[in-house]
Formats: structure tokens, sequence, C-alpha cells
């Protein structure tokens, strides 16, 4: 009887053993279910953050993450370190105008703050950026605690173009401006000078009463020659181009500087060799290129110096030369001596030389420096002869 109760009791544990077995196999396979149903999804997880972070990276604008406290910095994406850091550099610490941006964020009751612009000088270049600060919760970093999320944008391009449209309403309100009041005092000028000539034909005058108005005569041409370079520096009208000869234009244009050249002192003299040369141009136009370049170099000599006006026919082109003996022009101004508004001495417009590049290069031709040095300049003038 024993006997037969240790058969069953042993085929029992036997039967409870098999089946034991077959759980373990069953949880094994669930398991192994279960481990590569897990593996796949940290393989989606995994794909899906360097989705993300790859996102992160190509997207056109800053993005910053801050502890609670916004006091370390948790990510930044390239963008960000390029707009926020110097190259290569990377830290915690933001720009202090963002370090003050963050700390009104803060305080705000509300989880955005609004959007801010922003001047980073600590960059190169230095750039415009606009920040949106707002509170966020990122709950696998900290337990839910918010953080503070900073999206940056570089508005340094529109900014710029800002600038430049202020600018260019800026110039146009200007040169409306300059070209009334020349308008206005061209007229006057006329009449001064003619009363002027009209006045130095009187025989009663003493010598002392000549001398000044040979001064105001050259005071009323200066002036005459500057509101000229303004009212051509902002015309929009084309050119009157005819075939015409030159020497009479810097024959006529010596002359008319002649009163501006012995009130300083200074010998202004010709030499043409272009008597039949004839070229197509805008005779007024050129006048004012003639004139240009004569005050420049009477303005630049001393006393009891020569400038001459010299010109010459050399391969069908038009060579005109202007010299000075005066001190030459400084090595650091010849790159902008064209430039509108360049003035050295800070003692005029600016606008001659600007406007005698734009009238030669109207009729083809080229305008610059031959030489200067210690001993003068000359600049020279060339074009197409027909």
């Amino acid at each position: 009887m024993r006997f037969d109760q240790f058969i069953e009791s042993a085929s029992r544990l036997e039967s409870s053993h098999r089946e034991l077995q077959d759980e373990v196999i069953r949880l094994r396979r669930e398991l192994e279910d279960r481990n590569r149903a897990l593996e796949l999804s940290l393989k989606e997880v995994d794909s899906t953050r360097q989705m993300l972070v790859r996102i992160l990276q190509a997207l056109p604008c800053g993005v910053v993450l801050l502890d609670h406290a916004g006091s370390g910095t948790i990510l930044a994406n390239d963008e960000a370190q390029k707009l926020l850091w110097h190259p290569g550099k990377t830290g915690d610490e933001l720009p202090q105008p963002l370090q003050q941006l963050l700390r009104r964020a803060l305080s705000s009751p509300t989880d955005s703050y609004a959007e801010e612009e922003v001047y980073i000088d600590m960059t190169q270049p230095a750039r415009w950026v606009s920040v949106k600060a707002t509170r966020v919760n990122v709950s696998a970093i900290e337990s839910g605690a918010q953080h503070q999320l900073l999206i940056i944008q570089d508005i340094s391009a529109e900014k710029d173009l800002d600038r430049q449209r202020e600018h260019v309403r800026k110039s146009l309100a200007l040169a409306e401006i300059s070209s009334v009041l020349a308008h206005e005092i061209r007229n006057p000028l006329g009449a001064m000078e003619l009363f002027l000539t009209l006045l130095r034909s009187q025989s009663s005058l003493s010598s002392e009463a000549l001398t000044w108005m040979d001064h105001l005569t050259a005071g009323v041409r200066n002036l005459s020659a500057t509101v000229n370079n303004v009212l051509e520096f902002y015309a929009t009208g084309s050119l009157n181009m005819s075939a015409i000869l030159f020497d009479p234009i810097i024959e006529e244009s010596t002359e008319f500087l002649k009163p501006v050249a012995t009130e300083r002192g200074i010998r202004l003299r010709q030499r043409c060799a272009t008597r039949d040369v004839r070229i197509s141009g805008d005779p007024q136009a050129l006048r004012q290129v003639i004139l240009n370049l004569c005050s420049n170099a009477l303005r630049h000599s001393e006393e009891g110096g020569v400038v001459t006006v010299s010109a010459s026919h050399i391969n069908e082109m038009l060579h005109v030369e202007v010299s000075d003996e005066g001190p030459g022009i400084a090595p650091e101004h010849l790159l902008h001596i064209f430039e509108a508004g360049f003035s050295a001495s800070g003692r005029t417009s600016g606008l001659g030389l600007a406007v005698c590049k734009r009238i030669v290069q109207a009729h083809g031709g080229l305008l610059g420096v031959l030489r200067s040095n210690s001993q003068g300049t000359t600049m020279y003038l060339e074009i197409p002869t027909v």
C-alpha cells in the first residue's frame, strides 16, 4: 500500500514537473517576445530621438533649453551656438542681454513671455536676434519640473534692410530739399554775378574796391560751382549729347575760375593740343567736370602755386589732365575720393569728384588719379573721340 502511494506521489510530482517545465518554456517564450518587442521599441525610440535631434539641428532658429532656474544650459542646437556664442565656444552662461530677458521671463506669472529683440555684441559678427521665452514641462529630465525654453531667430538681415530703407528715405528727402534749395539759390547767384560784373566795369572804383569785387566774384563762383554740383548729383534727366569741340569747354571753365585763382594767389594755365578734336558729349556737364577738377586743384594749392589743365589726342581718346603743386592725396583717402559725401578736409560737400565720375562714365570715359605725392596731384579723364 505504501509503495502504491509512493508511485502515485511520484507520478503526481512528475506531472507537476512537466507542467512546471511547460510553464517555464511558456514564460521564457513570453519573455523573449517581450524582450524583442522592447528591443524594437528601444530602436524605434532611438530612431525617433535621432530624427528629432536632426530636426532640432536643422531648424533655422536657435533652440536653448535651460533648467527651471534658468541658470544652466541643458541643450542648445547648432544655430543657437552660432547665434549666442563665439565660434567653437560652448558653455552655460548666456550673453548678458539674454540673461536680463530671462530674469524678466522668470518673474512673469504666465508661461509664455512676449517676444523681444535683443542685440548680441559678443558674437562675430554682432547681430540682432528675436527671442521668445516659454516655460515647458520636461518630466523625463526632472520629475515634471518646468524648464525655460528659448526660441531664437537671427533678424540681422531684417534690421539691415530697415536701416537701408531708412537711409534711402532720408537720402530721397535730402535730395528733394537739396534740389529745391539749389534751384532757389542759383537764380540769385546768377543775378549777383551779373551785378558784380557791371559794378566792376565802373571806372570810378578805387583799386581797393576792385580787390573787394574780385573777392566777391570768387566767392560767388565758388558757391555757384557747389550749387551746380548739388543739382547735377541729384539730377534724374539724361544728358544732351552732341558732337562738340572740347577746347572751348576748357577755355570757358578756366576763364570762369580766374577770379578764384587770383583771389588765392595761384596761377591757372592751360595747354591744349586738341583744337580740332571732337567728342560726343554734353557741354554743360563736361564744363562742370573741368570746373570741379580745377576747383579741387585750386583748393589744395598754396599761394604762388600753379594749376595746369592740359589736353591731348591719344589713340582715338581725348586725354585731359589737371595738375596742381599741392601736398598730394593721403594714401588712405585715395579709395574714397570718388564717394559722394567724402571730404578729407570736411570743409566741402564732397560731391565734386562723385559728380565728375558719374558724368565721365556717362560719356563712356574714365576718370582717375594719374599721380599723387608730396609734389602735387594729377587727375586725368579720357573720353572717346568721334
